[in-house]
């Protein structure tokens, strides 16, 4: 019906947008043609609300905190490291040090891991597992933090 092709449209413009939008709706975008009209209604009432912020604003640095908060914190909390035997931390003067100060180099590095840092990349357990986006998502994050002294 109608409310079906209206949260196909929403669902595929948004699906355009950064990570935190996407999978809301990538499923919307799928499930919309089996979707009772009432239920593609709140579905389409929903999209709506996301769609009101601009896809910038979406994929600003508040998803790569949150990614941080709950993959990294527990060893970088502030930008830190747990392990005091080490300078290997987040700060900027470090990430510059080690060859990580721009947005690829730790991208990679969040991907794939090194020493005892676990990767969050391809290859990994789900519940691990990261998206090519919200790596860049915490990269930015990160390098953010860093520029603005943690």
């Amino acid at each position: 019906g109608t409310w079906s092709m209206m949260l196909a449209f929403m669902a595929a413009i948004l699906a355009t947008c950064h990570v935190s939008v996407r999978p809301c709706a990538e499923s919307a975008l799928s499930q919309s043609a089996k979707l009772s009209s009432g239920a593609a209604y709140a579905s389409a009432v929903v999209l709506l609300s996301l769609a009101s912020t601009p896809c910038a604003a979406i994929a600003d640095v508040g998803t790569g905190q949150q990614l941080f908060d709950a993959k990294c914190a527990a060893c970088h909390a502030g930008g830190g490291n747990v392990n005091p035997l080490t300078d290997k931390t987040l700060k900027k003067e470090a990430l510059q040090k080690y060859g990580y100060a721009d947005e690829a180099a730790l991208s990679a590095l969040i991907s794939k891991g090194k020493g005892q840092m676990p990767a969050f990349g391809e290859g990994v357990p789900d519940f691990l597992r990261l998206s090519d986006e919200q790596i860049g998502s915490v990269a930015e994050y990160v390098l953010k933090q860093a520029a603005n002294g943690w």
